[in-house]
């Protein structure tokens, strides 16, 4: 049984890799280039959206699923395929792949690419520090509070240095956060100055701030 299962993995993948090699040869790229993991990612994104980098909002949370989709749609269209096309695309990947590589009435279009998907509109909050470095957090309507406490939506280990139970909170205002202080024992620092206790600031997508001193960094992202 465990051959078996390893025998049709096996399949799986080389329809994956026959198709995608010429799927590329179709786009005018090079075949091989749908060997190197990641770099073929890459290439991909770069054929339907004509900008390979975008392929790194993949690696953002919640949103990647959505631009996992978007890519297989995105992919049946710009050969021409329909809807349900895409969906055995996102079914069953390695089967359309395969089928739409050996499909001799197909090739790349003349016509322009789709446009590339665009960065979430969602706010995130990202941790910068500590065990959970790189944890991204949405910011909902409800906003969110940041400490120890376990009730915090942003929960950070309890013995983080600086850090008050009920630190500071970030309130979803428009298009940016404002940012308070929850009279922490140890401030919440914005550009170097300590906030004032309760009372809001605004954040834009980039800025960062730091939790009791500059070590504890969080970034809206």
């Amino acid at each position: 049984m465990d051959v078996l299962i390893v025998l049709i993995w096996l399949a799986l993948w080389a329809m994956s890799i026959a198709g995608l090699w010429m799927i590329f040869v179709k786009a005018g790229r090079q075949g091989w280039e749908s060997l190197l993991p990641l770099y073929n990612l890459f290439v991909l994104f770069q054929i339907l959206y004509g900008e390979g980098t975008k392929a790194f909002l993949l690696l953002i949370p919640f949103y990647n699923i959505y631009i996992a989709i978007r890519l297989w749609v995105d992919l049946a269209r710009y050969f021409g395929k329909s809807a349900g096309f895409a969906v055995g695309l996102l079914l069953m990947s390695p089967v359309f792949l395969l089928i739409l590589g050996l499909d001799k009435g197909t090739s790349a279009p003349s016509r322009p690419n789709p446009a590339p998907p665009t960065a979430p509109s969602t706010l995130y909050v990202s941790i910068q520090f500590g065990t959970l470095a790189g944890a991204a957090f949405p910011i909902t309507a409800n906003g969110a509070t940041i400490g120890r406490d376990p009730s915090c939506m942003i929960c950070l280990p309890a013995n983080t240095p600086g850090v008050s139970r009920q630190h500071c909170r970030v309130t979803l205002s428009g298009s940016s956060l404002t940012l308070t202080d929850l009279n922490s024992s140890n401030g919440t620092f914005f550009r170097g100055t300590r906030l004032s206790p309760y009372v809001p600031t605004t954040l834009n997508r980039g800025d960062t701030f730091a939790l009791g001193g500059s070590g504890n960094i969080l970034q809206v992202i």
